[in-house]
């Protein structure tokens, strides 16, 4: 944590990428890192694409592992739907996901509240009661939900 300048329980495990669902575009991570800086936390972005790094938020490669245990020292996780947001379940931190469209170049045509009816979170089982999932198909919606959660 000290060497990415992080404190456990100050700062937000964001992961917006994905492989099957359509990303944000980047203005939409540099207002929510604006919004929780003004709150007094850092931002870290597991990255696979490390230019798409928004202004005062952090990244390093880490292993799915590391990734986990990471996560567990997060105040709360961010992601958009994808095989590492199930993962990072194990983190038992509360957990905002969006649910966006499949992109262009994916066989089928799902459009985000198709995703979320077939792929929700909400009913996967919760290792101890710690983590909470927040669902939404839209960012202004989920970053209102994380705000109100930080409050």
């Amino acid at each position: 944590l000290q060497a990415l300048g992080l404190e456990a329980g100050k700062f937000v495990f964001i992961t917006p990428e994905a492989t099957t669902c359509q990303e944000l575009p980047p203005q939409a991570w540099e207002e929510l890192v604006a919004r929780l800086t003004a709150r007094g936390l850092r931002c870290f972005f597991n990255l696979m694409r490390p230019q798409a790094l928004p202004v005062g938020a952090v990244t390093c490669s880490l292993s799915l592992t590391e990734a986990v245990a990471l996560a567990k020292q997060a105040a709360c996780i961010v992601s958009v739907k994808s095989g590492l947001s199930e993962l990072l379940l194990q983190a038992q931190r509360p957990m905002f996901v969006l649910y966006t469209a499949f992109t262009p170049n994916h066989p089928h045509v799902l459009s985000a509240q198709q995703v979320y009816a077939g792929f929700t979170m909400e009913q996967f089982p919760v290792f101890d009661g710690q983590a909470k999932i927040f669902s939404a198909t839209h960012p202004n919606i989920l970053f209102n939900h994380i705000m109100g959660y930080l409050s």
